[in-house]
């Protein structure tokens, strides 16, 4: 077998690296023109000859090349029409892009948790791309008979099964799965667009919905794997176990219809797509005949034209010189070579050889990809053909629905019309109901007004009855009084000798007794607890347990009268005594008649205990007013106190902050005197200030009060308001002067001083308040009083605004490292060193905690 020669092998194999490289360079330049940075749809062209390419070199690896180098982390319209090309890639190219995209897919996932974080314009909208790129992959590594257009037969959706209702249970869940990421990525999409839809024609919103189409192709394709899959489920499996397949099915069902309708109402998907519509309601899984009339939805897309002079223009270079030989050149290929005569001649018939091999190559491999793409454009119209039959199919039984549907409503209103009738039936007999209802109604009002009338007529005999009884008894009870009245009066005279005896007895022992309130209070309980045992004597028949109650009772009357009136005599007001007074006679009067009663055997200790009471009542009052006195006393001098710490307080701390600026100036250099001098500055300008304002509210005082005791006595809530103001204004200043000292010796920020500086502002608002309260409006020392507050918050402001200014100041001076000398960069750099071990140490310790935190919690 001869073979070639070596220089005719290096020509072809020259020849065919030209092509592979005209090739790459056409795929390089339809990637750059479909995946590019501008805001708009991408053309199909660009894609439609990347997708060709595929099927050239039977795979994508030649796209996957270039699309590793594009930059799609720095810019989203960039990294948005990535996954839209990569999306038809997987759908449309050639059968191994897929799994050749398998190794690409933690790309995918680190691109979508990039773009995730921007939560504005497309960084959500690609994180949702990715997760259904990824989500697709995942579907076709475990269903890898599955193409990636997801069109199936019948018999090929239920040969996924392996005829385990296990494996069909777990397809429908990765269906369900599958579904929702489109779902998801379409409402971002249309959450993203403006609601009036006026964007859909832009190329903001066209480079947005573009993608859109794909979901359509998917979810036609998902939702009737659904409906099937779920029929055949039902079929072998009890419907309880499939509830939560079927709340999945029915919630998708919702989205994707409201999904086509936004598409179909779009005017940029009207030339582009066929959206495919749903019934009105879901498919009823338990009912199997509903199978039957289940409507695939076909996703139709009109024809597009492959362009073959830009596919050749494409994929072939053909300026080479050799497609332009003359046809003397290819007549004397078919015509055997003449002999050989020398040595030239020989090389001349070797290079014609040659070119006319190289040739002849070439125009095989051109009629071989236009053979493809013939065969290709074949499938296409193939394709097209298929599934424009499958759409009058589909509408084919949609009209036969409806046909259904109008005799289903056709018996339904015949059947309405009989039930209508048989309503009207009833409705005339619940009438006659009613009326015979309303004629015992009628009958059974009358018979309740005689029983009501005889009721009434029964209850006024009862009354008549009662009250004659009344009668007798009384009668009983007068001639049961008129038997002991011999008795009553023997007992009189005992009673009157012992009153006697008691009263002496009583007078003598009190003469020891000094008057107080308090031995008021316990006569009063005692004399109470003894009417109520005469209540309880005057129920039994032993003379001797009454006498000696009533013997107890008039001592504790009397001593009771007695330290009342020692009372009244030392109230400081004269109205108090004499309210005591009558309150004492009404006491005396009350037991007096009670005497009288227990002559004649009645005994009625409730209007003496009334009085009793009342009288202790007013006696308390008095003891609290007393003492509520003694206390307000006690307000105005610690108000004096209280006002003359906070002026000290003050004092010392204009003092403190002029100690701290000497030494400040003595110490200091440099950025840190000029900054460390301007806030002690504002600090003092700020007590000043404060000291101002004290003095006003003073003065103001002394207006209002002229720190009377009786004033505050009058006025004790108010004073202790102001007590607690001056409280407050004697700390913040010392919190100034401690915040001001440790920010200068650089113990702390200078965001402590101010907080300080707000507080002590706080503290003099305070007092401000505290102070106005009494004050008249029209006081000129109010409005100095108001002239210092003003000064103070401005002087509190000025504090802040210089604070900041210093940080920034300081900030700005550390930050500078050019005019640095080399001893002041060193101890910079060690500074920074060691403020970077210090945040290290603090971050392990924090870190530490946070485990043992997690430990605690994992064991609780």
């Amino acid at each position: 077998m001869a073979t070639l020669p070596k220089s005719l092998v290096q020509r072809r194999t020259n020849s065919l690296d030209s092509e592979r490289e005209s090739f790459e360079k056409s795929q390089a330049i339809s990637i750059q023109k479909a995946i590019n940075t501008v805001e708009g749809s991408v053309k199909e062209k660009h894609v439609r000859f990347i997708l060709i390419g595929t099927h050239h070199e039977r795979g994508p690896y030649t796209f996957w090349e270039f699309a590793m180098r594009l930059p799609v982390q720095e810019n989203p319209i960039l990294a948005w029409k990535f996954c839209y090309v990569v999306h038809k890639l997987l759908r449309e190219g050639h059968d191994k892009c897929i799994p050749v995209s398998f190794r690409y897919m933690n790309k995918f996932a680190d691109l979508g948790r990039l773009w995730g974080l921007l939560n504005e314009g497309y960084g959500r909208l690609i994180e949702l791309y990715c997760a259904l790129i990824l989500q697709k992959l995942k579907f076709h590594a475990r269903y890898q008979g599955i193409p990636g257009t997801l069109v199936l037969a019948d018999e090929q959706l239920l040969a996924v099964s392996e005829g385990d209702v296990n494996v069909f249970f777990q397809f429908a869940c990765d269906i369900f799965d599958y579904m929702e990421k489109v779902l998801s990525l379409q409402a971002a999409v249309f959450g993203s667009l403006d609601m009036a839809r006026a964007n859909s024609m832009t190329n903001s919103g066209q480079c947005r919905l573009a993608p859109l189409i794909c979901c359509i192709q998917d979810s036609s394709q998902l939702y009737d794997f659904a409906v099937k899959v779920l029929f055949h489920l039902h079929a072998r499996l009890p419907a309880d176990t499939l509830q939560g397949h079927r709340d999945r099915f029915m919630a998708q069902f919702r989205q994707l219809r409201g999904f086509y309708a936004n598409c179909a109402n779009l005017q940029y998907f009207k030339t582009l797509v066929q959206v495919p519509s749903l019934p009105p309601s879901p498919p009823n899984l338990l009912k199997a005949s509903e199978l039957n009339s289940h409507v695939r939805p076909v996703v139709v897309l009109p024809p597009q034209p492959v362009e073959a002079a830009e596919v050749a223009e494409d994929l072939i270079d053909t300026s080479s010189p050799v497609n332009q030989m003359p046809d003397s050149s290819m007549a004397g290929a078919g015509s055997p070579p003449p002999p050989p005569r020398n040595s030239s001649v020989d090389h001349e018939l070797g290079q014609r050889k040659d070119a006319i091999i190289e040739q002849l190559l070439k125009e095989l491999e051109v009629a071989r990809m236009e053979a493809q793409r013939v065969r290709l454009e074949d499938d296409t119209v193939a394709m097209e053909l298929r599934l424009q039959q499958a759409t009058l199919e589909g509408q084919l039984r949609a009209e036969q629905n409806n046909v259904r549907q109008l005799q289903g409503q056709l018996a339904a209103r015949l059947e309405s019309h009989q039930v209508s009738a048989v309503m009207q039936d009833q409705l005339e007999q619940l009438e006659k109901k009613c009326k015979s209802s309303d004629d015992k109604f009628l009958k059974m009002k009358g018979i309740y007004t005689k029983l009501r009338e005889e009721h009434i007529r029964l209850l006024r005999a009862k009354a008549e009855l009662e009250k004659k009884l009344q009668q007798e008894h009384k009668k009983a009870e007068e001639e049961k009084l008129t038997e002991p009245e011999s008795i009553l009066s023997s007992r009189s005279g005992l009673l009157l000798a012992g009153i006697m005896e008691a009263v002496v007895d009583g007078a003598v022992s009190e003469l020891d007794i000094p008057p107080s309130q308090d031995r008021f209070l316990q006569n009063a309980e005692m004399a109470e607890t003894t009417l109520k045992s005469l209540r309880r004597a005057e129920g039994t028949e032993e003379e001797a347990q009454l006498q000696a109650t009533c013997f107890a009772l008039v001592h504790q009357i009397f001593q009771l009268l007695q330290s009342a009136k020692a009372n009244a005599h030392h109230c400081p007001s004269v109205e108090a005594g004499h309210e005591i007074i009558t309150r004492a006679r009404t006491v005396g009067l009350n037991s007096i008649e009670l005497f009288k009663r227990l002559r004649i055997g009645e005994v009625d200790t409730s209007a003496c205990l009334a009085s009793l009471r009342e009288l202790v009542t007013c006696i308390e009052s008095q003891r609290l007013k007393d003492e509520q006195k003694n206390q307000a006393e006690d307000i105005g001098h610690l108000l004096s106190e209280e006002l003359a710490q906070m002026d000290q307080a003050i004092a010392d701390a204009t003092k403190r902050i002029s100690e701290i600026f000497a030494k400040s100036r003595g110490s200091d250099e440099g950025v840190k005197l000029e900054v460390n001098s301007r806030i002690l500055g504002a600090c003092q300008l700020l007590m000043g200030a404060v000291t101002t304002l004290v003095k006003a509210a003073r003065h103001l005082q002394e207006e209002i009060g002229g720190f009377s005791k009786e004033f505050y006595t009058k006025n004790h809530r108010w004073t202790e308001g102001l007590i607690s103001a001056a409280k407050v204004v004697g700390i913040a200043a010392n919190l100034l002067v401690d915040a001001a000292d440790r920010c200068v010796s650089g113990d702390a920020k200078m965001e402590e001083l101010i907080v300080a500086s707000q507080e002590i502002s706080a503290a003099t608002a305070q007092l401000l308040v505290a102070s106005k309260v009494k004050a008249d409006r029209q006081s000129t020392r109010l409005a100095a009083l108001g002239a210092a507050s003003k000064a103070v918050m401005e002087n509190t402001a000025n504090v802040v605004a210089t604070v900041k200014s210093c940080r920034q100041q300081v900030d700005e001076s550390q930050d500078k490292i050019e005019g640095l000398s080399l001893h002041q960069a060193k101890r910079r750099e060690m500074e920074l060193q060691l403020h970077v071990l210090e945040l290290e140490t603090e971050l392990e310790k924090e870190r530490l905690r946070l485990g043992a935190l997690r430990r605690r919690n994992y064991h609780e």
